[in-house]
């Protein structure tokens, strides 16, 4: 059995991995961006065809809602958290549901609205918990610790 929070994810930990998704998503978007829509980053775009850059705007709203809000319940937490050997689970440690991590992804703005102070509230909760993680019943643990439940493995291994 694990003692204390040694099973939860710190804020230094999850700053990288979220660095991480940061980079690929903007470089994933930016290329589908310009793919479908041409150079939006041209203000002068916007002066001549406003439908075309809130077009490009909602695309780049449906993206963020995939890659971070779908891959968090799909595959127990995004790309970045993965790569830091990090999951997402819900506050008991057992795995989070479709709303829960959904819900997350649109908390994690509440997070960001502050200067960020809902993220840097993980240094300061027992289980390491943003105010996104608070708001949605979530939390963030180090992926050696989880307890393997055939729920967790099943989970695991449809995300592989």
């Amino acid at each position: 059995m694990v003692k204390g929070n040694e099973v939860y994810a710190g804020f230094w930990i999850r700053a990288v991995a979220l660095l991480i998704d940061c980079v690929a998503f903007m470089v994933i978007v930016s290329l589908g961006s310009y793919l479908l829509f041409g150079n939006t980053a041209d203000p002068a775009i916007m002066n001549e065809n406003p439908l075309i850059f809130l077009l490009n705007m909602f695309f780049q709203i449906l993206c963020s809602i995939l890659y971070f809000g779908i891959l968090q319940a799909s595959m127990l937490g995004t790309p970045g958290k993965r790569i830091m050997g990090l999951r997402i689970v819900a506050a008991d440690l057992t795995p989070a549901s479709f709303g829960q991590c959904i819900g997350r992804y649109f908390a994690s703005w509440l997070s960001s609205m502050i200067l960020g102070l809902g993220y840097f509230w993980v240094g300061f909760t027992d289980k390491k918990q943003g105010w996104h993680d608070k708001i949605a019943g979530t939390c963030v643990v180090k992926a050696k610790f989880l307890e393997k439940s055939s729920v967790h493995a099943d989970r695991e291994k449809r995300a592989a």
